[in-house]
């Protein structure tokens, strides 16, 4: 279970409840990092959630939490925001930093200077469009699908290209179980491609969603809304999320399929977007080296000529060099891991 758009907006409110609240410390436990602030404990638990907790748990100090206490120490938390409608809260303090939590992909916890440079984080990562690394301008992810709350009808009408849900949970920033509450809000059948009198309804609908007022439950899953009826009903939709992660795994429901189907997708986004790294890095290495490539592959060129077979080559060249038929492999060293590029030898 992860926190939706809409959900990451619920619990950034809560959390505004604890503005003026001082720090006091960071411990690492089994499920994240547990930031205490004087009155109340919020669990950061990147990629799934971010919310306020109860519950005791047994937490350590590492390199990240040590980082945070010594720069936090004796500041108050000032304003607590979601960036957009996306799956990332900040949370800054009086000292002028910032501790960012990103919910997707495989999560992330940034520490941002009051320069707004990257200064500790729980994964040191790379995008093509954005990286995070120390003393780095931090940047904000780039952002996919429509905002819920600023989308026009007009916007909203041009994501329909199959049929109501699927279209929706691919073009707008929100969960399946809320638009599937929205479909049968609008009375608009879920599985059929709507018509444009129906695309009005969903709209109205849709935006009837995100405005309503939370009625925090448990149902299986924590949830903004009873959907399924039969739910528990909670004080706050940190509770709901508390208490779910305190309950047993076996217990616990399965989440909808839509939803699973934007996780994992959202899981291949990120190894698509990690070998777009790995690619440009072997690119830029090449780019970087053009002289060094091709006086190699000219040697390449004279040694068969004199006969040397491919083994041979790579031998007479080296061990960073493999040579086999019309390429030739260069291992190359880059900031994260060694990597491989090959240039034709023709």
């Amino acid at each position: 279970m992860a926190l939706s758009n809409l959900e990451v907006r619920h619990i950034a409110k809560e959390l505004k409840a604890l503005e003026g609240a001082r720090f006091q410390r960071m411990q690492r436990t089994a499920k994240g990092y547990r930031l205490k602030l004087h009155g109340a404990e919020v669990m950061l638990a990147p990629p799934d959630a971010v919310y306020i907790t109860r519950y005791q748990a047994k937490g350590e100090t590492d390199g990240l939490s040590a980082f945070v206490k010594k720069r936090f120490g004796g500041s108050r938390l000032e304003s607590v925001e979601q960036y957009g409608m996306d799956r990332v809260i900040t949370l800054a303090f009086d000292n002028g930093w910032h501790i960012a939590i990103e919910l997707f992909s495989a999560g992330n916890i940034i520490v941002i200077d009051d320069d707004g440079l990257t200064r500790s984080a729980l994964h040191y990562q790379r995008w093509v469009d954005r990286e995070i690394k120390p003393k780095r301008a931090y940047k904000y992810p780039g952002s996919r699908g429509l905002d819920p709350t600023e989308m026009t009808e007009e916007a909203f009408a041009k994501i329909f290209d199959r049929d109501a849900i699927r279209s929706m949970v691919r073009g707008i920033k929100m969960s399946g179980k809320y638009l599937e509450m929205a479909c049968a809000q609008a009375k608009v059948p879920k599985e059929k491609e709507p018509s444009a009198s129906e695309i009005k309804k969903l709209f109205k609908a849709v935006k009837q969603v995100v405005s309503k007022e939370a009625e925090p439950c448990l149902e299986g899953e924590p949830a903004l809304f009873p959907i399924k009826g039969g739910g528990k009903a909670k004080a706050s939709l940190s509770e709901a999320v508390d208490e779910y992660y305190a309950t047993p795994e076996p217990e616990r429901k399965k989440e909808s399929k839509y939803d699973h189907r934007l996780g994992e997708q959202e899981k291949a986004v990120g190894m698509l977007e990690a070998d777009a790294e790995k690619y440009q890095e072997a690119g830029d290495w090449i780019q970087g080296r053009a002289q060094a490539v091709e006086t190699l592959l000219q040697k390449v060129k004279e040694l068969r000529k004199k006969g040397l077979k491919d083994k041979e080559i790579s031998k007479e060249l080296g061990s960073k060099v493999r040579v086999s038929g019309k390429t030739a492999y260069l291992a190359l060293k880059t900031e994260k891991k060694d990597n491989k590029a090959s240039a034709d030898t023709n």
